[in-house]
């Protein structure tokens, strides 16, 4: 499914894509890390024994698909 920027992969569906519209606070912490920092990350994270997951990357594209 494509709509305007965004475009959704055929195994994304309808409750999966309204997460993307999530207005609440799941308390989680989002944040963008230059590619050569990202083990410096991680081992910091894994350190203070804190989950850390990769959940995308930023492209010269304008938009956002999700697959």
């Amino acid at each position: 499914m494509r709509s305007g920027r965004l475009s959704l992969g055929p195994s994304i569906g309808a409750a999966r894509a309204g997460l993307l519209f999530e207005s609440r606070d799941l308390g989680g912490l989002f944040f963008a890390v230059a590619p050569e920092h990202t083990r410096l990350v991680h081992e910091g994270f894994k350190r203070l024994g804190e989950p850390c997951w990769e959940i995308g990357e930023v492209t010269a594209e304008i938009g956002l698909t999700v697959r």
